[in-house]
């Protein structure tokens, strides 16, 4: 994130149980659950995001937290994260706002990043999750994916860095291939400018039949500030 391709991604999707204390709460995730996940030594570079209104979807989860690693073994090192939450609990670290919706490890796919960055901020993000169609076709939904359709998201201007990772242990829920796009528009809005091109996208052939598209999220960055 923020221009580098870790190895691996900690994805963390929460919300607030009580709304009255999202301020609160908020608080608390930037200012103790930060610092006593990063004095753990796992993990680095958190990064966190709020759902953006206008988003098809509902609004949970509400928060995206994205954490880096390049270990050689993300499924341990995701075994050690809920370990230490687990820990963070019993030690009355956690705050009791807190609604954990769902918590995965992202392994990087070698030829999954593009940048037109060249100093641009990232105000928020869009996130794709997607599953293939067919199990033989995956090289070519692979293939497709990272060579045609990441530079032509980025082609749109709407967006100017894209990484792609593979869920370690996918779920129906959020699907086993991800793909992050960074912005520094209101993410909202590069959302509409995409959504412009892709009658264009269709027109020219530049899609395929191996994807089966699970979800799609716009979030703005909130910590640390752009």
């Amino acid at each position: 994130m923020d221009g580098r391709f870790a190895k691996n991604l900690l994805y963390v999707l929460t919300s607030c149980k009580d709304p009255a204390r999202d301020a609160e709460f908020n608080d608390w995730y930037d200012n103790t659950h930060l610092p006593d996940v990063l004095g753990s030594g796992l993990l680095r570079n958190p990064v966190r995001f709020v759902r953006a209104a206008g988003t098809p979807e509902d609004q949970e989860p509400r928060y995206l937290a994205t954490w880096e690693s390049d270990s050689d073994a993300p499924a341990k090192l995701l075994q050690e994260v809920k370990e230490l939450g687990q820990a963070l609990l019993r030690q009355g670290r956690v705050h009791p706002s807190l609604r954990l919706k769902h918590m995965g490890m992202l392994r990087r796919i070698d030829d999954g990043f593009w940048s037109r960055r060249h100093g641009h901020e990232v105000a928020g993000v869009m996130v794709v999750s997607s599953n293939c169609t067919d199990p033989a076709r995956e090289d070519e939904f692979n293939d497709w994916y990272s060579n045609i359709h990441l530079p032509d998201i980025l082609s749109t201007g709407a967006f100017h860095t894209d990484y792609r990772y593979e869920d370690i242990d996918p779920s129906e829920q959020v699907g086993k291939y991800w793909a992050i796009y960074e912005t520094d528009m209101d993410p909202v809005r590069a959302a509409e400018v995409l959504d412009a091109r892709r009658e264009w996208f269709v027109s020219n052939n530049r899609r395929t039949d191996t994807i089966a598209p699970v979800r799609r999220s716009l979030f703005r960055r909130i910590h640390p500030p752009a």
